[in-house]
């Protein structure tokens, strides 16, 4: 497999410099089981917490197809986010990570994989590959967004024209200032459009909630229901209004959304007296709120 991009990444850190910092974070003490075997360690969430709002975007592989579907694991640590996809069927997957004693450890766990030692920022392999390409931190591990928007790149153009790409980062109105960037331009040049999802359970610990962007061509995500929680729809409304993920103070948050709708002054006396909040169907479409600057 080749690639078809130049190796040479003049800007950012360099491949040797990751390479030698990600072995030496996976051969500290605290990485290791009692054993001496890596540990398992999971960034941002754990494939239970991220499976309701995953299961609607995984492929499902026909059996008259004549290609097994292909899977890659782009920056993979020592999750079982692998693991966890192959007993679901996927059982062609590509183990990505820049850290060699890693990947010699991981080979050991998950034989069933295949391992690929790459920069996630020049992947050694031909476009249009994979069905489906998960980052689970990969982009959080990167010094900037420059490198952050390469790694995006190289993904989409190693995803098949029905893929999908599927990023886990930290929430933050930068982060998503970001993704929005970047899909903005390649809505226009290659038509890939995004889906955005919040992943937590308390908006009241929104600092502890992950954010899920799920890239494609549009043709292909309009396949897909986009069903957003109201956890989803209130942090990103807040996000749009407040420029923070955090909220100051409960009643100031429901006020601030409720001017935001132009709600009926009946709805903001139910909001007052304590009862539930209007229909979440009321809140801005997720569309207008990415069209604006966060």
């Amino acid at each position: 497999m080749s690639s078809s991009k130049d190796t040479d990444l003049e800007d950012g850190e360099s491949q040797q410099h990751y390479a030698a910092l990600w072995d030496k974070i996976y051969s500290r003490e605290s990485q290791r089981e009692q054993d001496g075997t890596l540990a398992r360690r999971e960034w941002h969430c754990t494939f239970d917490e991220l499976a309701p709002v995953l299961a609607s975007y995984l492929p499902l592989q026909d059996p008259t197809a004549l290609a097994p579907l292909t899977a890659c694991d782009l920056g993979c640590g020592s999750s079982d986010l692998s693991q966890r996809l192959y007993e679901l069927g996927l059982c062609h997957i590509v183990m990505v990570d820049i850290a060699p004693q890693l990947l010699l450890d991981m080979s050991a766990r998950a034989p069933w994989a295949y391992f690929l030692m790459a920069d996630a920022r020049c992947l050694p392999v031909q476009s249009k590959v994979f069905n489906v390409i998960f980052d689970k931190g990969t982009l959080d591990a990167l010094g900037s967004d420059a490198e952050r928007k390469v790694m995006v790149d190289e993904a989409l153009r190693c995803l098949s024209p029905t893929g999908v790409f599927v990023s886990i980062s930290f929430l933050s109105p930068r982060r998503l200032q970001f993704m929005n960037e970047i899909v903005g331009v390649l809505s226009k040049t290659v038509g890939i459009a995004a889906h955005y999802h919040i992943l937590g359970s308390d908006p009241r610990a929104a600092g502890e909630a992950r954010l899920m962007v799920v890239l494609a061509q549009a043709a292909v995500l309009a396949s897909f229901e986009y069903t957003t929680t109201s956890l989803t729809r209130q942090i990103l409304e807040r996000i749009r209004l407040t420029g923070s993920v955090m909220a100051d103070d409960a009643e100031v948050d429901k006020q601030r959304m409720l001017q935001s709708q132009q709600v009926p002054q009946a709805a903001q006396d139910q909001v007052q007296s304590g009862q539930d909040v209007a229909d979440p169907d009321n809140l801005p479409n997720l569309d207008d709120i990415f069209t604006k600057d966060l």
